[in-house]
């Protein structure tokens, strides 16, 4: 076995397409469209230079390992995870430039669990169109939400920008072996994050209609719960209203369920709800 120089120079050299030449295919929610979180060109920059370093001849076996199993978890389907880890396999130990990557990085530019299902971006008042989304659907994880943040900053400190890159941008940065595999190795936790939670699927309390009622957002905060909170501690029995207004504690085995006011009469009178 060879042994890794963790000091050497690596250049990764990557071009920004137009995002028709960055995807493939989206996931599919059902009748829901597939909203990216990140757009395709953040995706498909992180899934060039993970390709990139593994098949460099300093990569350490591990992360190599490490990354095969993260760019599988980006593609949307099985054929296109095999063709990652036979690219990988002929190529290791290989310097590959971006054309020879490009139909490889591209099969990950749309991952699963890089987006949330929605109405169509024509019905969306806030559809960022090539930006990324700023609003997380309330239903969502946050952690989920924060890891899918986190690789877009990530791929772009590697390259030293502070903002999208615009199509057709040639991208490089050289770093030593050890600084890339440490960048590698982070998105790779983020990836690994992200796709145990799985895609955000469509949940109709995350949206509201916009003003004017034309339109849909992504509701930015939740909705009070008409549900008094429990609040811990006190009389461990429950207390309710007798006949007589007189409150009192029952410790039979009868149990004792909040009611709301509004369904209260319902229940009582033994109709079903409205």
């Amino acid at each position: 076995m060879a042994k890794k120089n963790a000091r050497s120079n690596v250049t990764i050299d990557v071009r920004i397409r137009t995002r028709a030449d960055m995807n493939t295919s989206t996931p599919r929610f059902g009748d829901w469209t597939y909203h990216h979180i990140q757009p395709v060109r953040i995706y498909y920059l992180a899934a060039s230079t993970v390709l990139r370093f593994i098949t460099d001849p300093d990569c350490y076996d591990e992360t190599r390992a490490l990354g095969v199993n993260a760019l599988c978890q980006m593609v949307n389907n099985n054929p296109n995870a095999a063709t990652i880890r036979n690219f990988v396999d002929a190529n290791r130990g290989v310097v590959t430039n971006d054309d020879v990557r490009h139909p490889i990085a591209k099969l990950c530019a749309s991952p699963p669990f890089g987006g949330f299902a929605g109405v169509n971006p024509a019905q969306r008042e806030d559809d960022p169109g090539e930006g990324m989304e700023m609003h997380r659907p309330l239903s969502a994880p946050l952690s989920w939400w924060e890891a899918v943040v986190r690789i877009g900053t990530e791929i772009l400190a590697a390259f030293g920008l502070h903002q999208m890159p615009q199509p057709n941008t040639d991208l490089s940065a050289t770093k030593m072996s050890f600084e890339w595999n440490e960048i590698v190795l982070s998105l790779m936790q983020d990836i690994s994050h992200v796709s145990a939670c799985g895609p955000a699927r469509f949940v109709h309390r995350d949206w509201k209609l916009a003003s004017g009622g034309e339109s849909w957002t992504v509701l930015r905060h939740g909705v009070q719960s008409p549900w008094p909170p429990r609040v811990g501690g006190g009389d461990p029995y429950p207390k309710c209203l007798c006949g007589d207004g007189e409150i009192c504690t029952r410790t039979s085995t009868t149990v004792m369920y909040r009611v709301h006011p509004r369904f209260h009469g319902h229940l009582r009178e033994g109709r079903s709800r409205p």
